[in-house]
């Protein structure tokens, strides 16, 4: 991947790899995902969040310039019924992630299953929507290949990887995770940043620590396919105290033969958070 700041021309595709995905998610009450402009006191944050894209969707044009090939929209790919929110935006994230240092990459451990997982996709900030309503252009200087998988652990204990990029990401501030000895407690308040269902990038908000389970907590965030990986933030102090790694189901058929949304009790606790006290301070 060239390092030269040269212009991406969105142009969406569809997403083989969401078969990457551990189990999918759903909105608890109200839907209380937003636009990452949307919300200011959370925007900086935001900005040091990636996106998991498949490299083979990228590829120089006859000008020179980066393209992704086909326009897909979350309503053609999950056959939505009309009016479903965020249904006519592009989609293109299989998996989320946050910059803990100036090279690396926290995510979930399932969303790096093989090695050449490492190889065939790229790690790729400022995928989102502008205020205009439609969704940026992202610069070559935002894309970063994956040069090792430093840590991963993805079975009954944990579900985390740390991945190394191709060169230190300069323009944006690493997240600060929470100590080592941290735990959430319950009824904390606590919001997600990430790529639901391979949209453009959505502040989750209004969300609690519900229960525990294992090395992992659980929660009422508004969560979907791709969003596995998406750091947890603890309200108060905005540093990351989880990451998003299974959850209930996405979308649900209705006789109409189109889907909707699926929709939980606001007191669920079907998402699952690993809590970032299991993952090692190599950073």
């Amino acid at each position: 991947m060239s390092k030269v700041g040269l212009s991406l021309m969105l142009v969406f595709c569809s997403l083989l790899a969401f078969g990457q995905t551990k189990r999918i998610d759903g909105v608890y009450g109200e839907d209380n995902r937003y636009e990452s402009f949307e919300r200011p006191q959370t925007y900086a944050l935001a900005q040091s969040v990636a996106a998991q894209i498949h490299s083979g969707f990228f590829h120089f044009n006859s000008q020179g310039k980066i393209e992704i090939t086909e326009i897909v929209t979350l309503k053609e790919e999950f056959k939505l019924c009309e009016g479903v929110r965020f249904g006519n935006q592009p989609i293109l994230a299989s998996c989320s992630g946050a910059l803990v240092s100036e090279d690396l990459i926290l995510t979930a451990g399932h969303c790096v299953q093989q090695r050449t997982d490492c190889r065939d996709f790229f790690w790729v900030f400022g995928y989102e929507m502008s205020k205009n309503g439609a969704a940026k252009e992202i610069g070559a200087e935002n894309i970063y290949s994956c040069t090792k998988i430093e840590r991963k652990v993805y079975n009954g204990y944990a579900d985390y990887a740390l991945i190394r990029l191709d060169r230190p990401v300069r323009a944006r501030t690493p997240l600060k995770v929470a100590a080592a000895n941290y735990r959430s407690k319950k009824g904390d308040d606590i919001f997600m940043i990430g790529y639901p269902s391979g949209l453009p990038l959505k502040t989750t908000e209004a969300a609690k620590v519900t229960g525990f389970e294992g090395n992992s907590f659980l929660s009422n965030l508004d969560a979907f396919a791709a969003n596995s990986g998406s750091p947890v933030f603890n309200s108060q102090t905005k540093e990351i105290v989880g990451v998003l790694i299974a959850g209930d189901e996405d979308y649900t058929m209705t006789r109409n033969q189109c889907s909707v949304i699926s929709k939980y009790p606001e007191s669920g606790s079907g998402e699952e958070v690993l809590s970032v006290h299991v993952v090692p301070r190599i950073f």
